[in-house]
């Protein structure tokens, strides 16, 4: 640090030339009013603590479909955008070669839609139209003018094969 030349200080009696060995007391300058009020509201505040981080939210709003579209996305990239005046997201997606692309879903809020009832069983299946095995057999053997099996399939196949 240089000192200035100060030829009528009382280190030079003469006025001129260097005295070896002196070192002038280093003084700070006296604040200004303004300073000294600064100096005492930052003695008074105590530290505060930054403000603690608020949640990012990545939802991008836009107003309508008009702001989707108009809205810009970088290529090879899809982008939800949430519509602020209806109950839509749009989609919107630019391929590589920046061909941009949109689809419009609606939102539904599960709150407004009504209670589902419990499952109700099915009604019970009326059977007097189908008919049983047997009856089958003896129709078909009727009209295919066989007489009808009297064995099981597996009895009947032990018989041809033994």
């Amino acid at each position: 640090m240089a000192y200035p030349y100060q030829p009528y200080s009382p280190a030079y009696p003469s006025g001129a030339g260097y005295a070896p060995g002196y070192y002038p007391a280093q003084t700070q300058p006296v604040p200004d009013q303004l300073a000294q009020l600064r100096q005492n509201q930052m003695a008074q505040q105590p530290m505060q603590m930054p403000p603690a981080m608020q949640p990012q939210n990545n939802m991008i709003w836009v107003q309508g479909e008009a702001g989707a579209k108009a809205y810009l996305v970088a290529n090879g990239n899809t982008v939800p955008l949430w519509d602020s005046e209806q109950p839509y997201v749009y989609i919107k997606t630019v391929d590589a070669a920046g061909v941009p692309s949109m689809r419009k879903l609606r939102t539904v809020d599960e709150t407004d839609l009504p209670p589902q009832t419990a499952a109700v069983p099915p009604p019970p299946i009326d059977l007097s139209g189908y008919v049983t095995r047997e009856e089958l057999d003896a129709i078909l053997s009727e009209r295919l003018k066989r007489p009808a099996p009297k064995t099981s399939g597996k009895q009947k196949e032990e018989a041809d094969n033994g």
